[in-house]
């Protein structure tokens, strides 16, 4: 049954199955935010949901935009939270080179056809951002 369902998917998303599966760190760590911060809180349940449809429908250009808008106004709200609370300056240096490191590296894998290094890539960016921002969160509200 298990076998089954992983096979749909991957014959649906051939190419985005593991970052598909991977956007739903953002609703864990979306709901572990609700108590911290409301706001933090709704913009990653947006971007969980752009992701969803971002990487159900990776040919659409509208739900691809709509993700990167989603996750560049989290990213905005995220360093204004850095700066407002004096967060580690130098840890969130750190922390935002590996996120977009492979960000960048699963966006030249995708547009090379590069899948298995996107998709390793762009599984890690997510779970890398998740945490990111859960630490963020956890260590200044």
């Amino acid at each position: 049954m298990k076998e089954n369902i992983l096979e749909n998917l991957k014959a649906k998303f051939p190419y985005h199955t593991p970052a598909l599966l991977s956007s739903f760190i953002y609703i864990l760590i979306s709901f572990s935010l609700y108590d911290k911060d409301k706001l933090a809180f709704a913009f990653l349940f947006l971007v969980f949901i752009t992701s969803l449809f971002y990487h159900s429908h990776p040919e659409n250009i509208f739900f691809r935009v709509g993700d990167w808008i989603a996750s560049l106004s989290f990213v905005f709200y995220i360093i204004n939270i850095v700066y407002l609370y004096e967060f580690s300056f130098n840890i969130f240096s750190v922390l935002a080179f590996f996120c977009i490191t492979f960000w960048l590296i699963s966006e030249i894998a995708y547009y090379n056809k590069f899948n298995t290094i996107f998709n390793v890539s762009h599984t890690l960016w997510h779970i890398l951002s998740a945490l990111t921002v859960f630490m963020i969160i956890f260590s200044t509200h």
